[in-house]
Order: C-alpha cells, then sequence, then structure tokens
C-alpha cells in the first residue's frame, strides 16, 4: 500500500513540473533562437512627385465669331455646311441684292454725269472770271464787275465739289452692296450652326456661327479645397476616351473666383493645341490637374506605410532585422507617396510583410545572399499587429 502510494506522488510531481516547464519563454533557457519573419524589399529611390487634382469636363471652342451682313433680302447661295472647315475670305452665302444693286448703279451714272456738267461750268466760269480779271487790270472793267465774276466762279467750284462728294458716297455703297450680298468670312475655323435657309429672307440675325479650333478649351470645375492650389500656368493632363488613350498636354488658362452654388465648386479653363483638328466641341474628358511638383523626394509606394495612433512609419530591412523609422507623409500621385524622415536613398525598403512585424524583428527576405535558414518559421497571420 504504501509503495503505490509514492507511486502515485512520483507521478503527479512529473506533471506539475512538465506544466510549469511549458511556460517558460522560448530562449530563456537557451532553447529555440527568434523567429524570423518573411519579407519583400524594395530599394528606396529619389526622383520628382506630382500631387494632382482629378475632374471631368467638355470640350469648347477657344473662340467663337458671329456671321451677320447689314444686306438684306433673301438668300441666293450657301456654300458651306455644318462642321465644314473655311479659310478667311471664303464666300459663306449671298443674298439677292440685285434690286437694290441696280439702283445704286443709276444712282451712280446720274451722278457721274452730274459731276461731268459741273466740271465744264466750273471751268468755263474760271474762263470768265480770268477774263475779268485781265480788263480789270487794263482799267476797262469795274471793281464791283469783277467781283462778280468772281463769286459766280466761286460758286460753280463748290457746286461741282459736291457733286463728286456724292458720286464717292453713292459708290462706296454700291461696293458696300457687292461685298454684301457676298458674305465673306473673316476668320479661318469652322461652321458650329446654320441659322439661315435658301430662298428664305434674311433680316439681319446671327446667320452662321464660325468657331476657331486651332486651340480649344477644357471647361472643368474644382472643389473648394483645392481652388487655392490652382493657378493660371499649371499643368495639366486630359484624357479624351473617344478619341484615343494618349494623354493631351493643358495649360491652365483661367480660374473663376465665383463659385457655383449648385455644384459647390469654382470653374476653370485649360487649353489645349488642337493638332490635327481632332479635338471637337462637346467632346467629354478627364482631367488631371497638377497642384503641386517636388524634385528629389523619397519616394515610395503606398502600401508601404503602417499607420498607429495617428502616427506612420516604415520599416527597413538591417541585415536579418527590421528597423522602423518614423515619416511625415507629403504628397502623393495615386500609388506612390514622398516621405519625410530618417531614411534615405538606397536604403532597403519593406514593402510586404511590414504589417506582421516589430522593431528588431529578426526577417527572411527570399533571394538575398544573407538569408538564414531557419527550420521554423511562424505563419504571417500569427504576428499579425492590430
Amino acid at each position: 500500500m504504501r509503495k503505490r502510494n509514492y507511486l502515485l506522488l512520483s507521478i503527479l510531481l512529473i506533471l506539475l513540473l512538465a506544466g510549469c516547464s511549458s511556460q517558460v519563454p522560448a530562449g530563456a533557457m537557451g532553447g529555440a533562437p527568434d523567429l524570423a519573419v518573411t519579407v519583400e524589399v524594395q530599394e528606396i529611390k529619389t526622383g520628382s512627385i506630382s500631387e494632382s487634382y482629378y475632374a471631368v469636363g467638355t470640350l469648347q471652342a477657344e473662340q467663337e465669331y458671329e456671321i451677320t451682313s447689314d444686306a438684306r433680302g433673301n438668300v441666293e447661295n450657301i456654300y458651306v455646311n455644318e462642321g465644314d472647315q473655311v479659310s478667311a475670305g471664303d464666300i459663306l452665302f449671298t443674298i439677292d441684292y440685285a434690286e437694290d444693286i441696280t439702283s445704286l448703279e443709276i444712282s451712280r451714272r446720274q451722278s457721274e454725269l452730274s459731276v461731268e456738267q459741273n466740271r465744264i461750268s466750273m471751268e468755263s466760269k474760271l474762263a470768265s472770271y480770268n477774263r475779268s480779271k485781265e480788263l480789270f487790270d487794263a482799267g476797262i472793267l469795274a471793281q464791283v464787275d469783277l467781283e462778280d465774276s468772281e463769286l459766280t466762279y466761286n460758286q460753280a467750284r463748290l457746286t461741282y465739289e459736291q457733286s463728286q462728294s456724292s458720286l464717292e458716297s453713292i459708290s462706296n455703297q454700291l461696293n458696300s452692296a457687292y461685298n454684301d450680298a457676298n458674305v465673306i468670312s473673316s476668320i479661318s475655323g469652322i461652321v458650329g450652326s446654320i441659322n439661315i435657309s435658301k430662298g428664305k429672307l434674311y433680316s439681319g440675325a446671327t446667320a452662321m456661327t464660325i468657331v476657331d479650333i486651332d486651340s480649344i478649351i477644357v471647361e472643368t470645375q474644382v472643389s473648394d479645397k483645392v481652388i487655392n492650389k490652382c493657378a493660371a500656368g499649371q499643368q495639366a493632363n486630359v484624357y479624351i476616351p473617344s478619341i484615343s488613350e494618349d494623354v493631351f498636354s493643358g495649360t491652365v488658362k483661367s480660374i473663376g473666383l465665383t463659385k457655383d452654388d449648385l455644384s459647390n465648386s469654382y470653374p476653370v479653363e485649360i487649353v489645349l493645341t488642337n493638332e490635327g483638328l481632332l479635338l471637337k466641341p462637346g467632346m467629354y474628358t478627364e482631367v488631371y490637374i497638377e497642384l503641386e511638383k517636388h524634385e528629389d523626394a523619397v519616394i515610395i509606394p503606398k502600401q508601404a506605410i503602417v499607420t498607429e495612433d495617428d502616427l506612420s512609419y516604415v520599416f527597413l530591412a538591417d541585415g536579418d532585422k527590421a528597423i522602423s523609422v518614423a515619416v511625415t507623409i507629403g504628397i502623393e500621385d495615386g500609388e506612390n507617396l514622398e516621405v519625410i524622415g530618417d531614411i534615405k536613398e538606397g536604403d532597403l525598403l519593406i514593402i510586404e510583410g511590414q504589417k506582421f512585424v516589430d522593431d528588431g524583428q529578426s526577417i527572411s527576405i527570399p533571394g538575398s545572399t544573407d538569408e538564414k535558414v531557419h527550420t521554423e518559421q511562424v505563419p504571417v497571420q500569427d504576428n499579425k499587429q492590430e
């Protein structure tokens, strides 16, 4: 009986010691080494980075001209269609101005005849005045008769000059009538709209519009959060899906100072060079306005940042250890961002696995020449920090 009791006590003591030994930290008594986390690293580079604002917009012609004429009458011919490209000097349409032109031509012929008659009369009166002067100098003609002859000549000269002015006025009216009958474009561009019809009466309203699309405007809007970061001359990348996946380079032309209450944003215009005239008014655009640009910045992928308690930091690989470095975030371009801190070009940045390591944590970098072989590795999910 006594031997059986001793045996039970021995078994309980062994179990108690085994339970206590299982609570001793690994490595505290020369046990297993610190376990490593597999990570992926990337060498840090410096370069330029810019922060952009995304918006959508539409294309509009930078200049649009209204075509009108002083002529009144039925539209005789229209020589262009909407969308046609025209040059300065091209005839756009003609007006049946025949009655007015005929009337002016008759008036001009009558005026020319009057000028000729008045010229003959003036020259005759001048000859009489010259003879009267000779007789006066010879003492044959009285002073009063000489003055009457001079007055008659001056009246004839004035009548002749007035008839000349009348002829010039009628000639100008006739030239204007010819020009008005043929309505000519004063600019080069694209016919935007046509508001007249052949055979219909033209009364002087806008007949058509010509748009200059050598340079074209993107009309877009920005929020009040970035309006003070926008300025004329800033660069903008413009995408027009209906044309191409390529980027069109533009420049901010103007920024409105009055907010649109409906959209709660401010109007911005961006000018583009329209090479090949591929860009047309009304096309949908996507715009990236460059708000800020930094050169020689330390640039890292956004995924490498770890945030905890409103603090941002990254992990660098120092041999087989992970080193935590606090950083301040600068500008970002969507995928990458600028960081400021105790890091530099050439450092090895942990870009995968950084959320599962602590400062000083042992790490394993697959493919590195100094990679250590561990007989036991902690699963990644077991070391995740909350």
